[in-house]
């Protein structure tokens, strides 16, 4: 698992706006946050594009996983602005195609299941670049919205200070 990222990785998201990382999580805490994200989805389903909003507050897990260090060490590593908080999280079972909002500085995109490999993870500043993302009907993705706005800490909790 990475912990810190160097001048060259820096380097290479300043000028692309992406980065990717392998095994950025485990494969095992892929597969678990993928059968926490399915239980919840049983009680509330997916939207027409495929895709669920704001899961890190009904699933302890994930809340878990966002606070471990790394994810927003990383984060702050390439984005360089404190204190980041969540600004949002969504679930994608389609190939997702979004930009962050103004107040959003970054995101990270997970990959679940399908032709990625469980756990790499692709940061990204402004949108996400389509080139580099997998075109299967079985891939599911994970996304993380990063903001430096100030606003209420239960929503959207400081996940690095």
């Amino acid at each position: 698992m990475i912990s810190t990222v160097s001048h060259e990785q820096k380097e290479f998201f300043r000028h692309y706006g992406y980065i990717e990382f392998e095994a950025l999580i485990s494969e095992n805490d892929a597969e678990t946050l993928k059968k926490e994200i399915d239980k919840t989805i049983e009680k509330c389903p997916l939207d027409p594009k495929g895709a669920r909003r704001c899961l890190v507050r009904s699933i302890p897990f994930l809340s878990t996983l966002i606070r471990r260090r790394h994810l927003a060490a990383i984060a702050y590593e390439l984005i360089e602005k404190k204190p980041l908080r969540l600004a949002y999280d969504q679930f994608f079972t389609l190939k997702p195609t979004f930009s962050l909002q103004e107040e959003e500085c970054g995101g990270l995109l997970i990959y679940l299941e399908g032709s990625a490999k469980k756990g790499h993870g692709l940061y990204f500043k402004t949108s996400l670049p389509q080139r580099v993302l997998y075109n299967d009907p079985f891939t599911c993705y994970f996304v993380l919205t990063f903001t430096t706005k100030h606003l209420p800490d239960d929503l959207n909790p400081i996940v690095y200070n």
